[in-house]
């Protein structure tokens, strides 16, 4: 596994190995941030983060709670013993085998309401604050047939009221099921950020179809008029903008193509589980691999360009309970009528505007007799 993390460009890593196929943590960074593993428990690991001057040290926690019935009642005291220990800002993520309510839960067997109140307690012990997720509620599937297909959310981000003031606009994101019973999920720390252009790159993925060629001199041969020099240069430029516009229309970005199958994807893992939505999941998981194949061409050229960009106590409780009130009243994602997930903020401004003038329309302006009855003409 380090030597694994080693190609991925991280320099540092902790692990605690497998057995077999079952357990097994790794946590890996890189050069900048400083990590130093204060526990390491069989259920994960303890960590402290520190990432410079303007920010506190805070504490990681990395879990994997216990499947077991019998064993969650000693487990979740354990856990709430051990983080209401900690005296720095802390964040915990993993996967906790148990879920809040039967609104986490799809398909399946009756939810019990003890195995909810593990969870319950222990966020109100420790003060704990669930950091949501966007891009759906279940973050574990089973792989079985339509019929017997269960959906949970078992995969969460919880943090205390310190570390969510400091990192005020940090983000949970859940992406598609592949590969997997579990759901990826993604702490950003910093939030969305703004996306840079970039110049021009040729990518050696190109040449991966079988009509490269003729693309390329057919641009080649195009006619320009100058000196020799300006017309390589006017070549040039032309060719970057036409296999700008290649990338785009026919061979289609990679990793936007990417975003667009995993959007499919959550869909239909959203959708209501059928025969046909199960194998659509199939088709748009081979469809995936295809195309991961081509992102890692794309990503082996990249690396190679790569670097590095290196008050009173009732103040803070008001504070706290803004911040707090603030993160839960954030809307980062929502599922419009076509189950498909919308995450930019125009095109979910624009889906609540929809549905308010949607509230005042009438199907019908006929104001009708009795609408009528209760005016009285008069001649003035």
């Amino acid at each position: 596994m380090v030597n694994v993390m080693n190609r991925l460009g991280y320099d540092h890593c902790v692990c605690i190995p497998s057995i077999g196929i079952i357990g097994g943590f790794c946590v890996a960074w890189k050069r900048g941030i400083q990590c130093h593993m204060l526990e390491e428990f069989a259920e994960g690991l303890h960590l402290s983060i520190h990432m410079g001057e303007n920010f506190p040290d805070w504490s990681l926690y990395c879990v994997y709670g216990t499947p077991y019935y019998s064993l969650k009642g000693s487990y979740w005291k354990w856990l709430s013993e051990t983080v209401s220990n900690c005296n720095s800002p802390w964040v915990l993520l993993g996967d906790l085998n148990v879920i809040l309510d039967d609104s986490k839960k799809e398909e399946g067997r009756t939810f019990q309401r003890k195995e909810g109140e593990f969870l319950s307690n222990f966020l109100f012990e420790v003060g704990g604050v669930d950091l949501g997720c966007d891009g759906g509620m279940c973050t574990w599937q089973n792989s079985r047939i339509a019929e017997s297909r269960v959906r949970k959310r078992l995969n969460r981000a919880i943090a205390d009221a310190r570390w969510c003031i400091e990192f005020s606009n940090a983000r949970v994101s859940k992406f598609p099921i592949k590969g997997s019973d579990h759901a990826p999920i993604l702490l950003n720390i910093w939030g969305d950020q703004t996306r840079l252009r970039y110049l021009f790159r040729f990518l050696e993925v190109w040449t991966s179809r079988p009509d490269y060629d003729v693309i390329i001199q057919n641009l080649w041969r195009r006619a320009v008029t100058g000196e020799v020099a300006a017309q390589l240069q006017k070549k040039l430029k032309g060719m970057a903008h036409d296999l700008k516009k290649w990338n785009r229309e026919v061979f289609g970005f990679c990793d936007k193509r990417l975003k667009e199958l995993a959007a499919h994807l959550q869909a239909i893992q959203s959708a209501q589980i059928s025969q046909y939505n199960v194998e659509r999941e199939a088709e748009i998981q081979l469809d995936i691999i295809d195309m991961e194949a081509k992102m890692d061409r794309i990503w082996k050229q990249k690396s190679r360009e790569n670097w590095l960009l290196n008050g009173d106590d009732n103040t803070k409780f008001f504070h706290k309970s803004t911040i707090i009130r603030r993160r839960r009243n954030f809307i980062g994602s929502i599922e419009d009528d076509q189950r498909v997930w919308l995450r930019q903020r125009e095109e979910i401004g624009g889906y609540f505007q929809t549905k308010f003038k949607a509230l005042y329309e009438s199907s019908e302006n006929d104001i009708g007799e009795d609408f009528e009855s209760l005016f009285q003409d008069k001649v003035m």
